[in-house]
């Protein structure tokens, strides 16, 4: 038995209630069909999972014998003074420093790779600019810069940390897909195939293979990639399946009393809400309220950062509260409460709109009403939940 409860989608007439009405998408591409893999297939998808298994076994061996030298050095270089604390501050920047190095190299996004950057320059730059002032005979470019640099130095060690743990995180739940992937070869090999365009004209509706449109297959269970558009995947990585409400394409659709388009060539109306869309909207609005760990990350990094700033470079008083470092995690922290605030009051309207019994339907004037709406938009947080027949991307792409 899977996630779904089910290894497959299961015939109409054996699904229950809540299975027959939903979809399957994963990539934004709609469920298609299954397959088997033949032999040769399973054994070298065993091969490449032994392969990922070592590469991620080998990562976090490296990173703790890393840590460990460091931590063994710091001690002995402290004789006659050894301290547990120096030497626990240097195990830690090790990891904390390769995830600079990994955000910079391959942070997965322009603006994180630009956040890991300028840090770096920034603590590359202020001192390099001392030194040529200083030899120069001009004196000092900013007495701030000899007091703001350890702090800044641990505000970028700790936002590397944060990108180690993110890492670990992801490599957990990695090899945990892949052990199950394995169960899932050795029982029967069957992939879901998802293909077709991720967006355009006409409904989401099951189709034959050979449809144009990339196509990709995944484990269903492991949720782990198998094949994409040009192939197999050259790294094995996981692929998020999500189960959405069927759009209800043909549904009846009434007139809402005193609504009117401003365009006149539009036409507004309603439907009902079916129980597995309002399901998927109670969801959705219990996710939203789950995604707490961007907050209590930055809380930790202020936390750490005021501990380092006192214990580490023996600050105190306005210097402690307000350094350099300590005042960035502020504005990090201000700013991800602020978009948990945000994420609440998002979580709340969709409660509201899944509380209600319809959905507003715009379609132009002359479509018949047997025909597919334009678009469904739901009446409290005015979120698109439909375009031309397709779930909005918002739905296909959620967290």
């Amino acid at each position: 038995m899977g996630r779904y409860g089910c290894s497959v989608p299961p015939a109409p007439a054996d699904r229950s209630r809540s299975e027959s009405e939903s979809n399957y998408f994963c990539a934004g591409l709609p469920f298609r069909r299954t397959r088997h893999l033949t032999e040769p297939e399973r054994a070298a998808l065993r091969q490449r999972i032994v392969r990922t298994r070592r590469r991620i076994v080998a990562s976090g061996v490296g990173l703790s014998v890393a840590a460990a030298t460091a931590a063994a050095l710091a001690f002995a270089l402290m004789a006659p003074r050894p301290g547990l604390l120096p030497a626990l501050w240097a195990a830690l920047l090790v990891p904390a420093w390769a995830g600079v190095a990994l955000g910079i190299v391959d942070g997965g996004s322009p603006g994180k790779r630009w956040a890991f950057g300028t840090g770096l320059l920034l603590l590359v730059a202020l001192p390099a600019a001392e030194f040529v002032a200083s030899r120069l005979g001009v004196g000092s470019v900013s007495p701030a810069v000899g007091r703001h640099l350890p702090s800044l130095y641990t505000a970028l060690s700790l936002l590397g940390g944060l990108e180690i743990a993110d890492r670990i995180r992801r490599r957990i739940r990695l090899a945990r897909a892949l052990r199950t992937a394995e169960a899932e070869l050795a029982r029967d090999g069957e992939v879901w195939i998802f293909g077709g365009p991720p967006e355009g004209d006409g409904p989401v509706v099951p189709a034959p293979l050979g449809t144009d449109g990339p196509r990709v297959e995944v484990l269903p269970e492991a949720e782990l990639f198998v094949r994409g558009p040009s192939g197999m995947v050259p790294r094995l990585s996981l692929a998020p399946i999500r189960r959405l409400a069927p759009a209800r394409l043909f549904a009846l659709r009434v007139p809402i009393p005193g609504a009117r388009a401003e365009d006149p060539n539009l036409r507004v109306h309603r439907r009902s809400l079916s129980p597995a869309e309002r399901s998927e909207l109670s969801g959705q609005a219990e996710r939203l309220r789950r995604r707490l760990g961007p907050v209590l990350s930055s809380y930790l990094a202020c936390g750490l950062q005021i501990l380092a700033d006192a214990f580490v470079w023996g600050r105190s008083g306005e210097e402690l509260w307000f350094s350099a470092g300590t005042t960035f995690w502020y504005a990090v922290a201000a700013a991800t409460s602020i978009a948990y605030v945000g994420r609440i009051r998002a979580a709340h309207r969709l409660e509201r709109d899944a509380g209600h019994p319809w959905v507003v339907t715009i379609e132009n004037a002359d479509t018949a009403m047997g025909d597919v709406p334009h678009m469904e938009v739901l009446p409290v947080s005015r979120l698109l939940w439909t375009e031309r027949g397709r779930p909005a991307a918002w739905r296909l792409h959620r967290p």
